[in-house]
């Protein structure tokens, strides 16, 4: 879950990037910030996928039959 967190935060809501927030120095504080909103982001990406999962229904086999 934790991979497929971070893949989806470094592809689709800009890595580590934060509004316009690119600085193209190397510098240890930045790369620090860069890694820490990374984190960040993934934790909470995480978070709402472990909270929808707690709190949606899950369906048997035998109530999906009577679905369809």
């Amino acid at each position: 879950m934790l991979l497929g967190c971070s893949l989806y935060v470094s592809f689709f809501l800009g890595g580590g990037g934060f509004l316009n927030f690119n600085v193209n120095q190397s510098n240890f504080f930045f790369d620090i910030l860069y890694d820490g909103i990374f984190f960040f982001k993934t934790l909470c990406l995480t978070f709402i996928l472990i909270y929808l999962r707690a709190n949606l229904p899950r369906y048997r086999f035998d109530q999906i039959m009577l679905i369809g």
